[in-house]
């Protein structure tokens, strides 16, 4: 489906900073500005794991990464020269890290290219509601996904639950 045309189409530009994009996004469930902020430092790839900035808040949480996440991550850094600082540096000033925006126009010509009618925010819900669908109970969700409270995490269940009853 879509999400495998995107990851074929990053795959076959070779395109390593848009594989990894769409990694952080899709297997990790990031928001574009935990992505856009990201730090190599704060990589620990023995560990498998990511300390992230994330929304509203002051301090890093560590997040454990899928292994192709880890592998993706890896290549990228090792194909990119990237050994410090931000993981996606602005390309005018490698002092500042990529902005938002720019990420943002950067997916939406990646679903131009491949026809996905998707926001680049459409990541995180696809992420969402694949570990709903898997079972997964709201607290455990909310952990991973790292909602502030679970009220959009229910609309997200209460949608799936309809489209499964759906004649």
């Amino acid at each position: 489906g879509q999400i495998e045309r995107a990851f074929d189409f990053a795959e076959n530009s070779g395109d390593f900073r848009l594989q990894l994009f769409l990694t952080l996004m899709f297997r990790q469930g990031l928001r574009q500005k935990e992505v856009v902020d990201l730090r190599v430092e704060h990589f620990n790839e023995h560990a498998g794991t990511l300390a992230i900035l994330g929304k509203g808040r002051d301090d890093r949480e560590l997040i454990h990464l899928h292994p192709e996440t880890v592998r993706v991550f890896r290549y990228y850094l090792d194909e990119s020269g990237i050994s410090s600082g931000f993981v996606f540096p602005s390309r005018k000033d490698r002092s500042r890290h990529l902005t938002t925006a720019a990420l943002y126009r950067l997916i939406r010509e990646l679903h131009r290219k491949c026809r996905i009618a998707n926001s680049p925010h459409g990541w995180r819900k696809v992420f969402t509601s694949k570990l709903i669908e898997a079972g997964m109970n709201l607290l455990d969700v909310q952990a991973y996904t790292r909602h502030a409270g679970l009220s959009q995490l229910q609309v997200y269940f209460d949608r799936l639950q309809i489209q499964k009853t759906l004649p």
